[in-house]
């Protein structure tokens, strides 16, 4: 129900709605215009109004026509306005989550919650108002209008639509729950097809595209049998349903026909009786058929209400903003573990940077560098302590100000479809002559070069370049930034030296003055950073300038060594 605020068109929700309901009573009082043409024309000879029940049942049909093709209009309308609306609204929660918060759901799942489960709700929307209005109605009132016409014949339908009730109900259970694995299942297919697309070359480079292949058809096996299983249930439901509504429509027309012969009843009313029951079994088979459909919107809505009711742990305590100025940036003994993990990644972590310092850090893989920098980005908060910016908690941030006022680039240079332009200006306006600027100063002259420049198109995740191009890339788009900080986090490892001495000496020669914090695992990139702090086991254990550091940290004297002279005393 709680989906139902993403209708938009409600007022047209409700005369489609209605409208349906029109059209049910006119299709009502078919049957008594034809029980009349055959009593009153064809028996009784008076083809007057024999003549006049044609009319009416001409302009009553005419008249359901026209109102059948309104509501389905309205149909369309509020169905596909929802689609839209319930998409946006999961994509925006989908963007507003923090990255902690997204790593519940997988892409392959959230890609379906996106596409798949909106679709089930919208077709549900639709069946709503072109049968969930019609079929209920319609069953109320051919069961009314049989027991008007003979209460006997009516009751044996009363009798026995008990057992049709049971059938949908078990097939309505039975069906809720294999399509919520169904669900699970095309996840994980979606997961494995999407691993191959990203990682096929590294699976061509291993030879394991059989194994891939029976990876997936082992997923596809499963996902298969649960639709055969569906299948299974659904496909029997249409015949029971069929049968036992075949098996009360000849007790009826049994009954109708002793009561004829006993002068209680007459032929035309046994057409009234066979069209209202006629009518009648058509509602329950699409009463069925809606059942069916709602058993995939209520699973759907179940995953997508997860989803949207997700609470972002990513919080704003206040709306301060940040400006563009070189900024101090300080840890105050700082812990950070993923989750309810108690095993922290960062431990003690005390560092002040002052404006406009430029700081390395280095560090073994997995010694919490990239962490310090999700910290101080708030893609993730701190466990234990305060990260603070201009001795303001980084919390007290408004965080789009917050991330806006930093010029990141990533160890993973990504890259959106579009051209060259788009991904280093990301929808803000700098001109092309800054952005030609950004791209020299990141060594991306190339682009330059080529017929369409800055306009030159990038293909989904950048496939159209090679990665040291790409990492360039995403550094043009840090570079073009007037922010006061400026992050890169190790964008020069698919760099050659010469190309990594080129970009650093064009940072060394820029006008703008930044608070700069440079993570690498080249030390000539770090050499002449204001200090280096050096990490290890997520605790800092040193800090200094790059001379001090050779001469007084193992660590770091072994970085070097194994660098520059080919560190063999340290391998052995």
């Amino acid at each position: 129900m709680r989906l139902l605020r993403y209708i938009k068109y409600r007022k047209s929700f409700i005369t489609g709605f209605l409208i349906k309901t029109v059209e049910v009573v006119l299709e009502l009082f078919l049957p008594i215009f034809m029980a009349a043409l055959m009593k009153k024309g064809l028996e009784g000879g008076n083809y007057k109004d024999g003549y006049l029940m044609v009319g009416l049942i001409v302009l009553f049909c005419s008249l359901g026509y026209m109102s059948t093709v309104f509501a389905h209009k309205l149909a369309a309308k509020v169905s596909q306005d929802f689609a839209k609306n319930l998409r946006q609204a999961v994509f925006y929660k989908v963007q507003d989550l923090s990255i902690e918060d997204t790593n519940e759901f997988s892409s392959s799942s959230l890609i379906n919650r996106l596409n798949l489960d909106v679709s089930h709700l919208q077709n549900g929307l639709a069946m709503t108002i072109r049968i969930a209005s019609r079929a209920p109605v319609l069953m109320v009132g051919s069961i009314i209008s049989l027991f008007i016409v003979s209460p006997k014949v009516a009751l044996i339908l009363v009798i026995g639509l008990p057992i049709v009730i049971v059938i949908l109900i078990f097939i309505m259970y039975a069906s809720m729950r294999i399509f919520q694995k169904f669900q699970t299942q095309n996840d994980k297919l979606l997961e494995v097809v999407k691993d191959n697309v990203e990682g096929s070359r590294m699976i061509r480079a291993f030879a394991q595209v059989e194994h891939e292949e029976s990876r997936f058809d082992d997923k596809n096996s499963v996902l298969s049998s649960i639709m055969v299983k569906l299948g299974k249930i659904t496909s029997l439901s249409s015949p029971f349903t069929t049968l036992a509504l075949n098996i009360l429509l000849i007790a009826m027309i049994y009954a109708g026909a002793l009561d004829i012969n006993n002068g209680q009843m007459d032929q035309s009313q046994l057409i009234q009786v066979i069209t209202y029951t006629t009518q009648l079994t058509l509602a329950i088979i699409s009463v069925m058929n809606l059942i069916l459909l709602y058993t995939k919107t209520y699973s759907a809505g179940i995953r997508l209400n997860k989803l949207l009711d997700k609470q972002n742990s990513i919080k704003e305590e206040d709306n301060l903003i940040l400006d563009n100025k070189p900024a101090k940036i300080e840890f105050k003994n700082v812990g950070f573990g993923y989750g309810d993990n108690s095993n922290n990644i960062l431990n003690h972590i005390n560092l002040v940077i002052n404006p406009g310092e430029t700081i390395g850090v280095v560090g073994l893989t997995g010694s919490g560098k990239t962490t310090i920098i999700d910290l101080i980005m708030r893609f993730h908060d701190v466990t234990e302590g305060e990260v603070l910016i201009n001795d303001i908690n980084v919390k007290n941030y408004n965080l789009t100000s917050l991330r806006d006022g930093i010029a990141y680039a990533s160890q993973k240079a990504a890259l959106l479809q579009g051209d060259v332009k788009e991904n280093i200006e990301m929808a803000n306006d700098y001109g092309n002559e800054k952005v030609e600027k950004a791209l020299k100063e990141a060594q991306s002259n190339f682009i330059l070069k080529r017929d369409n420049g800055i306009n030159e198109e990038v293909l989904r995740q950048g496939v159209n370049f090679s990665g040291g191009q790409r990492q360039r890339l995403a550094l043009a788009r840090a570079l073009v930034k007037d922010s006061g900080i400026l992050i890169l986090d190790d964008v020069f490892s698919a760099l050659d030296y010469m190309t990594d001495f080129k970009i650093r000496r064009e940072l060394q020669r820029r006008d703008l003055k930044q608070t700069t914090i440079f993570i690498s695992q080249r030390l000539s990139s770090l050499a002449n950073a204001d200090k280096i702090i050096i990490l290890d086991g997520g605790r800092i254990i040193a800090t200094g300038k790059h001379e001090e550091l050779i001469e007084n940290n193992d660590l770091y004297r072994a970085l070097y060594e194994t660098q520059v002279a080919g560190g063999a005393k340290w391998l052995n």
